[in-house]
């Protein structure tokens, strides 16, 4: 499974009483179902990395980047509108449940049959992969979808339990691909898809509802409003890492994609806390809200976990990466372990950024937040690329690595601006 970072923000309870204690459970949920699919995320990757050569190993990365780049326009297209506009469990909020997951399913159909053909017209394992995509993007799709109405509902345990039968099953499902001596890239993408149909299933049956296409067109029509600022802000926010690799394919070799890719494998453990972090972060960052002196060292606290878990983690991997390498990666160690430091520094320089930018959500600073997004993702893009161009995987980490320390650093000044008092 996939993770593209949610707009879901689990609100935590502030009332004594009985009241605490649904809030308290629905956030519990929430971080859970998060690190579960950074989880999902770090095995789905290591087995394809221990299964296949360099070459497939890129054509696996390119299909599932795909795969999220699409996830996060279908969810603000069809998803995220439903959890601004209509969350609960009310009947109205169920029949717009069906319209919203009937309108990711039937998009996904269409943007399904345009990477299918696309994957035609290439030749070799990122063609066949894309071919694979292509067929299971509906099914990916509807799963996603109903993970969003768990949320829209207050039911995160839903969404987690979708979550834990497609992660049961991926696992198997690749193991036996690789067993029968088929493993390559698009077939690891059809195990990969196939897991996510009883994942559907499970989160369907649970929420007693399922995408009605039918009303797909009249649910995307009256929330086109949503559609530009929920589409660009979330390509903002999840767009630079992928945009580098598509780059990294396009300027050198998908074999430099698989080399970049399998370093930022190394990190799953990073983003699995990183994932629990930002979903349990927002809610106790909130209640800082009302005292700068307070949040300000709330925040500093987030960045200062995440900073020193990530530089405590690339010693590991600088000290005993010999050992842990080819047990993670296979025989793509021997190329990745030369990405391994840059990768490490861009991890540890966003980790450092994190806590700003929750404290300008808690603010409620959508303004100064998508301006710091945008100049971040162009920067890394620009420095990933130019990188790439100049030294292949190696250089679009260096690039990156970078482009995130500037960054970070201008982060936290403009935090720093936003939290001043204000001279009277």
């Amino acid at each position: 499974m996939v993770l593209t970072r949610r707009r879901h923000r689990p609100r935590a309870a502030h009332l004594p009483g009985v009241a605490v204690g649904p809030g308290l459970r629905r956030l519990g949920w929430g971080v859970a179902d998060q690190g579960l699919s950074a989880l999902g995320n770090f095995l789905l990757f290591v087995i394809a990395a221990r299964s296949v050569d360099a070459r497939q190993f890129g054509a696996f990365t390119l299909a599932v980047a795909t795969y999220g780049i699409l996830t996060v326009v279908n969810r603000a297209l069809a998803m995220e509108p439903l959890l601004i506009r209509l969350s609960g469990g009310d009947p109205e909020q169920r029949a717009a449940a069906r319209s919203a997951s009937g309108a990711a399913t039937a998009l996904a159909v269409a943007e399904g049959a345009v990477v299918a053909a696309v994957g035609v017209a290439l030749d070799g394992p990122v063609g066949t992969a894309l071919v694979a995509l292509g067929a299971l993007l509906p099914a990916l799709a509807c799963q996603d979808a109903l993970r969003y109405v768990a949320f829209a509902r207050h039911r995160p345990a839903a969404a987690f339990a979708s979550d834990l039968v497609w992660t049961s099953l991926e696992v198997p499902l690749m193991v036996a691909v690789v067993l029968t001596g088929r493993a390559g890239a698009a077939w690891l993408i059809v195990a990969w898809g196939a897991a996510s149909v009883p994942g559907a299933l499970i989160g369907g049956r649970a929420l007693r509802t399922g995408p009605d296409v039918r009303g797909a067109r009249s649910w995307l029509t009256r929330h086109l409003d949503l559609a530009p600022h929920l589409t660009a802000d979330s390509l903002i926010v999840s767009g630079a890492g992928r945009a580098v690799l598509f780059l990294v394919a396009l300027s050198t070799s998908v074999v430099q994609v698989a080399v970049l890719r399998a370093a930022q494998v190394l990190y799953g453990p990073v983003n699995v806390l990183t994932a629990g972090v930002q979903a349990l972060g927002l809610a106790e960052l909130n209640r800082e809200r009302s005292d700068p002196r307070r949040l300000a060292w709330a925040t500093t606290r987030v960045s200062g976990l995440l900073a020193a878990t990530a530089a405590l983690w690339t010693v590991v991997l600088v000290a005993f990466g010999e050992s842990l390498g080819p047990v993670l990666l296979g025989d793509i160690w021997d190329t990745a372990r030369g990405v391994i430091l840059p990768v490490g520094v861009h991890q540890v320089a966003s980790g450092a950024s994190l806590g700003p930018f929750l404290g300008l959500r808690v603010r409620e600073a959508a303004t100064d937040t998508v301006r710091l997004r945008l100049v971040v993702t162009v920067v890394l893009i620009v420095a990933g690329f130019a990188g790439a161009v100049a030294a292949g995987a190696r250089g679009a980490a260096v690039g990156m690595a970078g482009g995130q320390v500037l960054t970070t650093a201008w982060v936290w000044r403009a935090w720093r601006h936003h939290t001043a008092p204000r001279s009277r």
